[in-house]
């Protein structure tokens, strides 16, 4: 068997390349038939016996989401556990009819056929997260490799579950925003200036808050450009501060966690993506030094990173147990100490964390039902205050004509 570097089109034209073994040309012609490849150049690379640890990385594959994540791990799961080997499970996720991960069993076969193990291919690929190639790792050390690829698709879609009822609770918080803000630039630019050129005609002494209303009606008009390239300079800046400074996103971290209601729910979604991690790596018999170091890339708060990275070296360097690393940090909760400690305390530290993840999942989910019953009726209400002030504005001179006519 060969390795063969492909380019061509799929039935949709859309460009693909990639690896695929094969036994010949006419191999390799089947294999790519079957996942709607025509190849326009096909290049034999080297047989795979002594293959080197060498991979191509397709370039429309720039970076996989939890759901591609999961499908795969998924599929792989369902082919391993029909008793398929490692090597015929891979060859078939290349034949899947998802072009995903047809492209992910593409650039693993050559590698796992050669002996390399799946967890030096997943690496390879650069394309798995450091987390989930642990979890892999572990589970081929204790020959569980399937148990340990339900447990990654189970975690995945918890964290998918949890990740789309967010969207979906502050979707509507979101889009009233933007229709606030929606309904202030059209009476600003369309309704204020046709009042104001009715009350021009008058030369009557305006109110003050009508006139601050018709400035900024005028300014807005006259200078919209630079107000909408105020705004990209200025989110520009932001980002590559936030990307460059390291003190500037210590402060944005801190002040998203002390928004009110928002910052609470990102703070505990953060705490549950920390604790859940930490448990399927702990729980796979990964160190819990090694395991904090792991984690700690994947929450994405500055603040909560030093946090662990502190609770490591504790661990580390002065032998400290996990709950009294953990004691030392202000922004762990109390009621997660708590239970930290029961789980240090009675050697129970992983059916502990187990459950301390479910606590946090459902406690986020109440309270996002609470936020967006909580933030609708006050978005309500501060479109009315807007529009009734600009009503107010606009029509107290035009009865105050009215009744001097």
């Amino acid at each position: 068997m060969g390795l063969y570097y492909y380019k061509g089109k799929r039935t949709d034209r859309k460009k693909v390349s990639g690896l695929l073994a094969a036994d010949s040309e006419k191999d390799l012609n089947k294999k790519l038939a079957k996942q709607c490849v025509k190849p326009s150049n096909i290049r034999y690379l080297v047989d795979l016996k002594g293959l080197e640890y060498y991979i191509f990385k397709p370039k429309e594959i720039k970076k996989l989401t939890k759901k591609q994540i999961a499908d795969f791990f998924e599929q792989m799961y369902f082919t391993l556990d029909a008793g398929l080997s490692l090597g015929e499970t891979v060859e078939a996720l290349g034949e899947s009819s998802d072009n995903t991960i047809a492209m992910l069993g593409t650039m693993l076969e050559p590698l796992i056929v050669s002996g390399i193990s799946l967890t030096d291919a997943l690496k390879k690929t650069g394309l798995f997260p450091k987390d989930i190639i642990i979890k892999v790792d572990a589970g081929t050390e204790s020959a569980k490799i399937s148990n340990a690829i339900k447990d990654i698709v189970d975690k995945l879609r918890q964290e998918i579950e949890l990740t789309e009822k967010i969207k979906s609770a502050m979707s509507y918080p979101i889009m009233l925003v933007f229709l606030t803000i929606g309904v202030a630039i059209f009476l600003l630019t369309y309704i204020i200036p046709m009042l104001a050129d009715v009350l021009n005609q008058f030369n009557s002494e305006l109110p003050v808050i009508t006139q601050m209303i018709i400035s900024l009606s005028r300014g807005i008009q006259k200078y919209w450009w630079l107000i909408i390239a105020q705004i990209i300079i200025l989110i520009n800046i932001h980002i590559y501060l936030y990307r460059s400074k390291d003190s500037y996103r210590l402060k944005i971290d801190s002040w998203t966690y002390k928004i009110p209601v928002i910052g609470e729910i990102v703070f505990l979604n953060h705490l549950y993506t920390f604790n859940s991690t930490f448990h399927q790596l702990v729980n796979s018999g990964v160190n819990q030094d090694r395991a904090l170091i792991i984690v700690k890339d994947i929450v994405s708060n500055v603040v909560m990173q030093q946090a662990i990275e502190e609770i490591t070296d504790d661990i580390i360097r002065e032998g400290s147990n996990i709950y009294e690393a953990m004691k030392k940090q202000e922004i762990i909760p109390s009621d997660y100490l708590k239970f930290i400690s029961i789980g240090v305390k009675t050697g129970k530290l992983n059916e502990i964390l187990g459950n301390i993840s479910k606590k946090y999942k459902m406690d986020i989910e109440n309270k996002l039902i609470k936020a967006t019953k909580l933030i609708e009726p006050i978005a309500i209400v501060l479109i009315g205050i807007m529009i009734g002030v600009f009503v107010i504005s606009m029509w107290m001179p035009l009865f105050a004509i009215t009744e001097s006519i």
